[in-house]
C-alpha cells in the first residue's frame, strides 16, 4: 500500500471516529437537555425520566435538532414559562460542548 492510500485511510478513519463521537455527544446532549428542561418544567422522578425518554426518542427523526427545539419550546409554552428559541439553542450548544467533553474523556479512559 502506498503512502497516499495510507494517508487516505487515516483521514477516513479519523472522520469516522469524529462522526461517532459527535453522534454520542448529541445523544448525551439530548439527555442533558431533557433533564434540564424537566427540572425547569417542574418534573421529577418517573415523570422526569419519561420526559427524558420522550426527547431521546426524537433522535431517529430526520429533523432531529428542530424536533427537540420545537418539543421543548412547546412544553415551556404549555406551562407558560418564558423561553425563546435563541436562548434554548444557546443552552443546547452549551450542553453539546459539555457532552462532547464528557464523551472525549470517556474515550481517553
Amino acid at each position: 500500500m502506498g503512502e497516499f492510500e495510507e494517508r487516505e485511510q487515516s483521514f477516513e478513519a479519523k472522520f469516522a471516529h469524529e462522526q461517532e463521537l459527535l453522534f454520542k455527544a448529541r445523544a448525551r446532549r439530548d439527555a442533558l437537555a431533557a433533564r434540564w428542561a424537566a427540572s425547569q418544567l417542574g418534573f421529577s422522578g418517573p415523570e422526569a425520566e419519561a420526559y427524558v425518554q420522550s426527547l431521546v426518542a426524537l433522535a431517529v427523526r430526520k429533523d432531529h435538532d428542530q424536533s427537540v427545539v420545537q418539543k421543548i419550546l412547546g412544553d415551556f409554552a404549555s406551562r407558560r414559562l418564558p423561553m425563546s428559541e435563541h436562548r434554548l439553542r444557546k443552552q443546547l450548544a452549551d450542553l453539546l460542548d459539555q457532552a462532547m467533553a464528557q464523551v472525549k474523556s470517556e474515550v481517553r479512559s
